[in-house]
């Protein structure tokens, strides 16, 4: 981890930091988050590293185990597949909206339309027209918590 230098909370700063290194494999599953340690590494005191860890338990990538400690969580292969299912739902809808916009600047096959053809320019997406919102509204349903080791 490098020592953090932004103008933002030190907490989501921190956060982004932990969660950089959970996502890339640098700490692996079940691994146990040692505050100092963290501290030490990007340089700031122990209190904003409690807040990001709270911000990354909501986020379910972490674990706390009453006076043990908290802990990078364990995902089950169900998690991953629904994890990958609901990514793929996203991504396919998001493909769905952008070719509708597409569609109107494919140019003709015409020589006088290939050379007076201009790129369009993208169009923004309403995301409150075209469901991006329902997609992208943080689900309700809670993660059950992680099972220990």
């Amino acid at each position: 981890m490098r020592p953090l230098r932004s103008r933002r909370p030190l907490a989501e700063e921190a956060a982004d930091q932990i969660r950089d290194e959970i996502l890339a494999g640098r700490l692996g599953q079940g691994e146990r988050l040692v505050e100092t340690r963290i501290a030490e590494a990007l340089n700031i005191s122990r209190g904003p590293v409690r807040e990001a860890f709270k911000l990354l338990r909501a986020e379910g990538l972490v674990r706390e185990e009453r006076n043990r400690g908290t802990y990078v969580v364990s995902l089950s292969s169900a998690d991953i597949h629904e994890i990958y299912d609901l990514r793929a739902a996203i991504e396919s809808r998001a493909a769905g909206l952008r070719s509708q916009h597409a569609t109107s600047c494919v140019p003709s096959t015409s020589p006088s339309a290939v050379t007076s053809w201009r790129p369009c320019s993208p169009q923004p997406i309403n995301p409150n027209r075209s469901g991006v919102t329902r997609l992208t509204r943080p689900s309700s349903r809670r993660r059950p918590p992680a099972r220990g080791r």
